[in-house]
């Protein structure tokens, strides 16, 4: 199959340190090049995807946001006015961009569009799918069609040796909700690591740390991997408007438990009972946390939960079922 694939104009693919829809680009448009599919790939310049049946089009990092992905449309266009790829099924467009400017331009190419964020979805975007069910409900559509993100599983460390903390990740911001963590840590006498960068400085100036709680700030991704590695458990304590759970994927692929509210996406990327718990609030989780929860729950069950169903290799595969629907004509 030959694949168009289109990356974000704001950063690199994949970028460095930063741009979770780009780390996601760069890591599909590889697996799908492993298979044997045919890809061209519409990137910024300093973009790094290197495979033989890969061919990166890097576009100009200046101007807007919006002239550079109108850059990046010209190009998908004299890609599919030269024929390339025309001795394989194809072409296909998957469409990773924010305002889909590449469909208005040719509403007759075939398309998966993938959302990842809430920004509104343009009206000519076609066969639109979502990071997980309830990213789809949060855009209204009552019957979404997932393709749930999916993580490199191979690149997280796993050991059995474990320190005495449990972890929150993420960015320091009031929906993603750090103080619930860090009162339950404080009242069931458990050590909490607190890790990312501050975000809502006014919000994280309220956070009530005590003496057991250890604020780290943002490390790079390795970093953050080690701890998830070496931690009890992650507390996700994020509130319904979360669309994904990229950092439960990686505690678990590190072996790492999850605690989390049941609700949002939780469910879709967890499994609960086997690598995670769910709670119904705020005093669950803190009951959870002075019971030690983790210890009825098994590293490795956790590690190929992840591989098995949220890995970037499942995540590659729905999406060449999805590209393959399209190809057929079929609409959604």
């Amino acid at each position: 199959m030959f694949v168009i694939i289109q990356s974000s104009a704001f950063l690199p693919t994949p970028a460095k340190g930063a741009g979770a829809v780009e780390y996601l680009v760069a890591k599909l448009a590889l697996e799908l090049a492993q298979a044997g599919h045919a890809i061209s790939l519409l990137c910024l310049e300093g973009s790094t995807v290197e495979h033989s049946n890969l061919h990166r089009w890097e576009i100009a990092a200046q101007g807007s946001a919006v002239a550079r992905e109108g850059a990046m449309s010209k190009a998908i266009e004299e890609i599919v006015k030269r024929g390339l790829g025309k001795e394989l099924d194809g072409p296909v467009l998957f469409d990773h961009s924010l305002h889909q400017l590449s469909q208005r331009r040719m509403p007759e190419l075939p398309v998966v569009t993938m959302s990842h964020g809430m920004a509104p979805i343009s009206p000519w975007a076609r066969n639109v799918v979502f990071t997980s069910e309830h990213h789809g409900h949060l855009h209204g559509v009552k019957r979404p069609v997932a393709i749930h993100n999916g993580i490199d599983v191979e690149e997280v460390p796993f050991s059995l040796k474990r320190e005495d903390y449990v972890i929150w990740a993420g960015r320091i911001m009031s929906y993603k909700q750090p103080h619930i963590a860090v009162e339950a840590a404080r009242e069931a006498g458990v050590k909490l690591l607190l890790v990312g960068p501050i975000i809502e400085p006014d919000y994280a100036r309220q956070l009530k740390c005590g003496p057991d709680t250890l604020q780290i700030g943002e490390v790079n991704h390795e970093a953050l991997l080690k701890m998830l590695g070496k931690a009890r458990a992650l507390l996700f304590t994020s509130d319904e408007r979360e669309p994904a759970g990229v950092i439960m994927l990686e505690a678990q692929a590190a072996g790492t438990p999850v605690l989390a509210f049941d609700h949002g996406a939780n469910r879709e990327f967890t499994n609960p009972g086997k690598t995670s718990l769910l709670v119904k609030g705020e005093k669950g989780m803190r009951v959870a946390l002075q019971e030690r929860f983790w210890e009825a729950l098994d590293p490795v069950t956790c590690r190929q939960w992840a591989s098995q169903h949220r890995s970037i290799k499942t995540m590659a595969a729905s999406a060449v079922g999805a590209l393959e629907q399209a190809l057929e004509g079929e609409t959604w």
